[in-house]
């Protein structure tokens, strides 16, 4: 009994021009880095990153219009609710947008 990979299941984040030389590496499937994404973040500076902080912005103006104050029944910005309730969105989402 000993290590075995499923070369299926694995990838290989590495820049498009890299040359991969290893056999065993080159059945792995091939990630770009600025494709790279884990745990639905993005790794990398890119597109990808752009696109989830352009995502993150229109999902933080949504829920200003939905989230109310549970004192007054009045709607909470996202600047209140991040005060309120701190680290459950990163700061710099609110600097973007």
């Amino acid at each position: 009994m000993g290590l075995s990979l499923n070369v299926n299941k694995c990838e290989m984040i590495a820049d498009p021009a890299t040359t991969i030389m290893d056999p065993l590496l080159q059945y792995f499937e091939h990630i770009a880095t600025q494709d790279a994404i884990l745990l639905g973040a993005p790794l990398f500076w890119g597109q990808n990153l752009d696109n989830s902080w352009v995502e993150r912005c229109r999902s933080i103006q949504s829920s200003e219009q939905t989230q109310l104050d549970q004192f007054t029944g009045r709607p909470v910005s996202s600047k209140s609710l991040l005060q309120r309730t701190p680290g459950t969105v990163s700061s710099p989402v609110f600097t973007l947008c």
